[in-house]
Formats: C-alpha cells, structure tokens, sequence
C-alpha cells in the first residue's frame, strides 16, 4: 500500500511562500481600501458643502431687498437673518461644526426647531458670509448691502473642502 501525503517539509515550505505573497500583496489592498475611504469622504463633504450652499444661496437671493432696513434684520460674519419676498424669517448660523437653519412664517408665528443643514464645518471659521455693496465693496452699512459672499470650509479626517458663491439679491 503505498500512501501519498505531504510531508512536514513541504507543508513549512508552502506556509512560507503564501506567507511571503501575502506579505507583497497586503500593503498594495491596505492602499487600495484607504483610497477609496478618502474619495468616499470627500464625496460626502463636497455633497454636504454643494447642498448647503445653493440653499443659502437660494434662499438669500429671495431677500426682500426693497426695504433692507427691516428685513435684514441680523448680518454678522457668522449669522445672516432675514425676511424673504414671502414674508418668512431666515435664519443661518454656524454653532460648533454644525450649519443650522431657522424659519418662521412670520414675524408673529413661533419659530421651527433648527434645521442643522451639515455637521463637517471647520470649528471656527467653517462659516465666513461677507457683505458686499453694488460695486462689490465690503460693506457694514445695512443700506448698502447688495450681495452676501457666503464661504463653506468643510473638514473630515484631515480633508478639507472649501466653496464659495455670491447671491446678489434678486429685487434691487
């Protein structure tokens, strides 16, 4: 009866040779997952930071601009409030990492719960509006203010996303 089987000897020397492929081969998928980590959170911070800033945008366009004295009510370089064409109250705000949205109907309704429109702002300075005339100067005037600069600075993981539009607002 003759028996065939590996050997302790072949056995070692087969361990050791899927040893040393694995050891090739692990560092090239370690650099292969941490890749595709890293395009999938910047994905997700250029989506939050796209979405947060055309709704600001949006919605600051539709400032009621033909009365700037009572309806930009608050215009900090953190904070912008304000009364819309149909008589809403806007809010934005950054507190700590998180981009917050606030609105009332009407100045005699009761306010809605925050609306937090991301949470990956840079803790400070994730949000920077700046306030612009018609000639696009830097304004502290209320009467002169034209158009809102509004910057996003968005961070995950050591990544970092910055956008910036200007809404010029739409009834002057």
């Amino acid at each position: 009866m003759n028996k065939k089987a590996f050997t302790l000897i072949e056995f070692i020397i087969v361990m050791a040779v899927v040893g040393i492929i694995a050891g090739v081969a692990v560092p090239f998928a370690v650099i292969a997952i941490d890749g595709w980590v890293a395009t999938t959170q910047l994905t997700d911070l250029s989506y939050q930071a796209r979405f947060s800033l055309l709704r600001m945008t949006r919605e600051i366009r539709e400032l009621n601009a033909t009365d700037l004295a009572t309806n930009l009510v608050a215009f900090t370089a953190i904070n912008i409030r304000f009364i819309n064409m149909n008589g809403e109250e806007i809010r934005y705000q950054q507190n700590n990492n998180n981009l917050r949205r606030r609105y009332r109907t009407s100045p005699s309704a009761g306010w809605e719960s925050w609306n937090n429109l991301c949470d990956k702002l840079q803790d400070p300075g994730g949000l920077t509006l700046v306030y612009l005339d018609e000639d696009g100067v830097v304004t502290a005037v209320k009467a002169d203010v034209r158009m809102v600069k509004i910057t996003l600075v968005l961070i995950s993981n050591n990544q970092a996303i910055t956008v910036e539009s200007l809404a010029r607002f739409r009834n002057l």
